[in-house]
C-alpha cells in the first residue's frame, strides 16, 4: 500500500499531472465532453459528482489550498487501490477473486463513466500495482519469510485452488 500510495499518488501524480473528462472544457476549451456534461446533469444520482466537480474548480481556481482540493486524474488512484485489494482478495480463494475484480472493475467503469478519468488512468494503475505486487511478491515476502524462520510463526498457506 506504501508502495502504490509513493508511486501512483505522488511521483507518477506529479510527473502525468493531468484533469479528466469532467474538467477537459474548462481546463482546455470547446465542447469535447459536452455530451458527457448533458448525461450527469440528466441524471439525478449524479447530483454528488456535479457538487463535489465544482467545489474542485472552485478551489483550483481560487488559488488557495482547500482540503480535498487537488485535481489529478492520471494515474488513477481509486482504480489502484482496488486493484490492490482484489489482488489481495486473491490469495483468500476464488469467490473473493471473483468478488475483488468485479469491484475493481466496477469502480474502474465508474470512473469513467462519472468523467473522473480517462480509461487509460485506470490501465496505468492496474500496470503499476501489477509490477508492484509482483515484485514485492518475489524479492521482499521471501526475505520476509526467512527472517520469521526462527520466531516460530507459522506461515499462512495458500488457498486451495
Amino acid at each position: 500500500m506504501a508502495l502504490t500510495t509513493i508511486l501512483c499518488g505522488t511521483v507518477l501524480a506529479m510527473a502525468l499531472s493531468s484533469a479528466g473528462p469532467i474538467f477537459h472544457d474548462q481546463f482546455y476549451g470547446g465542447d469535447r465532453f459536452a455530451a458527457l456534461q448533458t448525461s450527469l446533469a440528466r441524471n439525478s444520482y449524479a447530483a454528488p459528482v456535479h457538487m463535489y466537480a465544482s467545489y474542485l474548480l472552485t478551489a483550483y481556481t481560487s488559488g488557495r489550498p482547500e482540503l480535498g482540493g487537488g485535481i489529478s486524474a492520471m494515474p488513477s488512484m481509486h482504480v489502484a487501490f482496488v486493484t490492490l485489494n482484489a489482488f489481495f482478495l486473491s490469495g483468500f480463494g476464488r469467490r473473493w477473486a471473483v468478488a475483488g475484480w468485479s469491484f475493481a472493475a466496477l469502480i474502474l467503469f465508474g470512473s469513467v463513466y462519472t468523467g473522473w478519468h480517462y480509461a487509460v488512468d485506470g490501465y496505468l494503475s492496474i500496470l503499476v500495482v501489477s509490477a508492484i505486487w509482483y515484485l514485492t511478491g518475489r524479492f521482499v515476502l521471501p526475505q520476509a519469510s526467512h527472517g520469521t524462520v526462527g520466531m516460530g510463526l507459522p506461515l499462512p498457506e495458500p488457498a486451495p485452488q
